[in-house]
This record gives structure tokens, sequence and C-alpha cells, in this order.
């Protein structure tokens, strides 16, 4: 992803654990202490989601398979969900 993107989602993220705050601490329930865990995670999980959305895509160049004695290589390699040049 581009730097113009990082940034983009970044805020949006931000904004959007901001906004979450804000009406939570307008809200009457906030004092319930299962209620402010609730949002106390829900604002942990938004911050951890940025990096998430940040990493760089990769092409797959080469899959080997060592040390299989019993079974053929095709078979290990139709049971994997990517393929060699993929993204």
């Amino acid at each position: 992803m581009e730097l113009g993107q990082r940034l983009g989602l970044t805020l949006l993220l931000f904004l959007m654990a901001f906004a979450i705050f804000n009406d939570s601490t307008a809200c009457s329930r906030v004092n319930d202490p299962s209620v402010k865990n609730a949002l106390r995670a829900a604002l942990f999980l938004l911050v951890l989601a940025g990096p998430a959305w940040a990493f760089e895509p990769f092409v797959v160049r080469d899959i080997r398979v060592e040390g299989i004695q019993r079974i053929e290589a095709g078979t290990v390699f139709s049971y994997l969900p990517v393929k060699v040049a993929t993204r």
C-alpha cells in the first residue's frame, strides 16, 4: 500500500475511535462496568487493526516440500491455499 493510503486508513481509524469514545462519554449506560470494558476492548481492537491493513502484499516465488516420504509433493501442493506466482 502507498504511504498516503496508510495515513488515510490510520486517520480514519483514529476518527472512528474518537467518535466511539465521544459517544460513550455522553451515554448514561457507560457507568456500567461491562459496557466500559466492551468499549475499551473495541477501542483496543481498532488500534490493533491499523497495522494489520498496512502490510505489504507479496508474491509467492517458490514452494518447497522437504522430508515427506509417503505422500507425493503434488498432494501437498493441492492442499495449500496459495500457488506459485500468486499474491
